[in-house]
């Protein structure tokens, strides 16, 4: 089954919030045994705060990046559904006057400019089919006002044209804002997805580095915490920070 990826999302900015975390309660406990351990093969004026904070710092930023991208992708997805319903109702509203305008037009004058069989209900198709009785209308307006057994009838076929170029105009204008919100909901989805994939790569980079420091400093266990995996990496799973892991680090910092 698919992931949903505003679930990945989440389970990307947990597991980051984790690395971060892991360089705010444990940094200051690892760098001491770190430099002790690198001290022969890094420069004494290497500030390893500065280069943990400096990790942190960048990874949230990337995950803010990611986590706007995908509320701004959900934002431009929740006006969907309105251009939608206003394409639906406009469909509903140019079919109910093409039967009122076939009631009064001959069905010879229909055949012959194309207007037969069932009107269409794609969009597309009902307006082109719109267009031929407008066509007819505007040519042959005096067909539609006809006398039977001494009734006079007429209809005003200006109101008629005007109505329905009207309802036309409606059903256009609303595949145009439906068109439009599908290109900027593609956006808008690319560039998501290209802000997961620079998490992902960032989220790699900073926890294999940390993860590499706190092993070197013999903090294995702090270590596997934070080391990044498939799965992590994939967004299938969440990071969380357990109390019984908060407990853990209160009192490792207070034995250090």
């Amino acid at each position: 089954m698919a992931l949903d990826v505003s679930k990945q999302v989440a389970n990307h900015i947990a597991t980051a919030r984790t690395v971060v975390s892991s360089v705010e309660h444990h940094g200051s406990i690892v760098i001491g045994p770190l430099e002790q351990e690198l001290k022969k093969y890094v420069p004494v004026t290497t500030n390893f705060s500065e280069l943990f904070q400096g990790l942190s710092t960048y990874l949230k930023e990337v995950t803010q990046n990611m986590q706007n991208a995908d509320i701004a992708l959900a934002q431009e997805r929740a006006d969907d559904p309105q251009y939608r319903e206003t394409r639906d109702k406009a469909i509903q509203d140019l079919t109910r006057l093409i039967s009122r305008s076939k009631s009064v037009i001959p069905d010879s004058l229909m055949v012959q400019y194309g207007v037969y069989g069932t009107t269409p209900y794609n969009p597309d198709e009902l307006i082109n089919y719109s267009l031929k009785i407008l066509g007819l209308l505007k040519e042959n307006p005096d067909s539609v006002n006809t006398t039977e057994d001494g009734f006079s009838v007429h209809i005003d076929v200006d109101s008629m044209i005007k109505v329905l170029t009207d309802s036309v105009n409606t059903l256009s204008n609303s595949l145009v804002n439906i068109k439009r919100e599908e290109r900027e909901a593609q956006a808008s989805l690319e560039n998501r997805n290209k802000k997961i994939a620079e998490w992902k790569n960032a989220y790699v980079g900073v926890a294999s580095i940390l993860s590499g420091f706190y092993q070197l400093a013999a903090r294995v266990d702090l270590a596997d915490k934070i080391r990044p995996t498939i799965r992590k990496t994939a967004g299938v799973v969440q990071e969380t920070i357990s109390e019984a892991e908060n407990k853990e680090t209160q009192t490792s910092e207070i034995s250090n």
